[in-house]
């Protein structure tokens, strides 16, 4: 698979398929919340379609943890 190729691989963590938009709010809360994955950093967060793959679209957080 391309995606797993030297260069194009990016760390990621799927926190949900099929979300309902009204439920995009409490699912992100949740994340935030977690302590699951220990200390981490996030950069952004996105939407994807699966099949095929399409980046939707991408929201920038800032280094006080706010999306742009």
């Amino acid at each position: 698979m391309p995606y797993y190729k030297p260069g194009n691989w990016v760390p990621h963590c799927t926190a949900a398929m099929d979300l309902a938009l009204d439920k995009l709010s409490p699912a992100m809360e949740v994340c935030r919340n977690s302590s699951t994955f220990g200390r981490v950093r996030l950069s952004a967060a996105g939407l994807v379609s699966v099949g095929p793959t399409q980046e939707l679209y991408t929201f920038p957080v800032t280094g006080d943890g706010a999306c742009k």
